[in-house]
């Protein structure tokens, strides 16, 4: 049962009746021992109030005139002679020892009070079906205003849950009508406390969908922005192929094409790195991975781009280090570091990269020769599509933003450091990881 109401409901009324029941048990115990010291006394009285001298004996009562609630009453002298009984047609028990006793006779229970009045031996007797079905009378007396009220009580409790519940299904039917587009806080006006952390949760989920809608608007603009200059190019160089004159202008024409396809190709492709990394971000998916076997493996892959441009790429240090996270994310991570420094670093310089891991505490470092970032610019590279101010460098300014992203998506953290002799050291700092064996 999913339903907050029918749950209440169930456990309210199988709790009323429960009670009752309890009630109703409680009560009739009680009136059975109300009852039982009730008759007792009458039957003490009965017999204090006979004749304690010698009679002869009369004849017993008709069952009409006998006592009320089926006591019978028997009479002996100190012969054992019966002087009297008060109900013939009740099968007596034998005369016993004097005070009260319970015995059964005949196949039924009896209540027996015995005791000598002055001559007399006397017996006051009623039978325990008489006391019990005077409990249950007494008891329905006790209970009967309660099962006129549980009908009441039945009502007032499902009155009582649907308007303990009306909070709910008020914010509900705000929510309900909404627009898609309507990220506005909800009201809390009249709401109780125990809901009130419920549309505080509510409210700082809306808050969230509308920085990440916000965040996802800039993107796609500066996005559309960005691949407005590429293909304007591309079809700028594919009018100077047609007008080619020759096959030497064709050819050239046609280098440069080929040189705007791979610049956009690398633009779209970022941009596709960058949406990946933002939906890692959200996943639960991890697996172990060897963090020095991707730096080396992204150094490898690219060795002849850094040899082409006379850059020397290489693993200062690789130590073992297991973490836990998305491949694709990390891969990215490392590859546009890798990227990044072999970018701005000029033919001649270096790139080294290092793998450390002190006892558990996992870092990467990529180190450039190249012109380094200045202080006052280290804190916006991160961000999408932003450049130094006076690069010359061609890029599309996504490579730090994705590192950036792939790195929180780890929990990571990332230190941008001048390099000893000129450069830039960045230092990605893995928070939580284990060492490989």
């Amino acid at each position: 049962m999913t339903s907050i109401r029918k749950r209440l409901l169930l456990w309210l009324l199988v709790t009323l009746g429960v009670g009752l029941l309890a009630g109703g048990g409680a009560v009739y115990l009680a009136a059975g021992n109300t009852a039982n010291e009730i008759a007792d006394l009458h039957m003490r009285q009965i017999a204090g109030a006979l004749p304690s001298r010698a009679f002869s004996p009369i004849n017993v009562l008709s069952r009409e005139d006998a006592l009320e609630e089926h006591i019978v009453v028997q009479i002996w002298d100190r012969a054992g002679t019966s002087l009297y009984l008060s109900d013939r047609a009740s099968l007596m028990p034998p005369r016993g020892e004097s005070g009260f006793a319970t015995v059964r006779f005949a196949g039924s229970d009896w209540r027996v009070y015995n005791e000598t009045v002055g001559e007399n031996a006397v017996q006051v007797a009623q039978p325990m079906s008489a006391r019990t079905q005077m409990a249950a009378q007494m008891a329905l007396r006790s209970v009967w205003p309660l099962m006129v009220m549980t009908p009441l009580l039945a009502l007032t409790i499902l009155l009582t849950v649907r308007r303990g519940l009306e909070p709910l299904d008020r914010i509900a039917h705000q929510v309900e009508q909404r627009s898609a587009e309507s990220l506005m806080p909800i009201a809390t006006d009249n709401t109780p406390n125990e809901v009130k952390a419920l549309v505080g949760a509510l409210n700082r989920l809306l808050e969230r969908l509308g920085h990440a809608f916000e965040t996802q608007r800039a993107f796609v603009a500066d996005a559309a922005h960005e691949l407005r200059t590429p293909v304007a190019a591309l079809k700028l160089q594919t009018q100077l192929a047609e007008r080619a004159g020759n096959e030497t202008e064709l050819r050239a024409a046609l280098q440069t094409l080929h040189t705007g396809i791979d610049r956009a190709g690398h633009l779209i492709q970022q941009l596709l790195d960058l949406a990946r990394q933002e939906e890692a971000a959200r996943s639960s998916e991890r697996v172990d991975c060897r963090l020095d076997d991707l730096a080396r493996q992204s150094v490898g892959e690219r060795a002849s781009l850094a040899i082409e441009r006379g850059i020397d790429l290489g693993m200062a240090r690789a130590d073992p280090a297991l973490i836990t996270g998305d491949m694709s994310g990390l891969k990215a991570l490392v590859g546009n570091l890798i990227d990044n420094a072999l970018n701005y670093t000029p033919r001649g310089g270096r790139v080294d990269v290092e793998v450390q891991n002190e006892n558990g505490a996992v870092s990467m470092t990529v180190a450039d020769s190249g012109p380094g970032i200045p202080i006052e610019h280290r804190a916006r590279v991160f961000d999408r599509f932003y450049r130094v101010p006076g690069t010359r460098t061609s890029g599309s300014g996504l490579g730090l933003a994705i590192v950036h992203s792939a790195a929180f998506a780890h929990g990571a953290v990332i230190e941008l450091s001048d390099r000893a002799g000129g450069g830039l050291c960045a230092t990605v700092r893995f928070v939580a990881c284990s060492p490989a064996g």
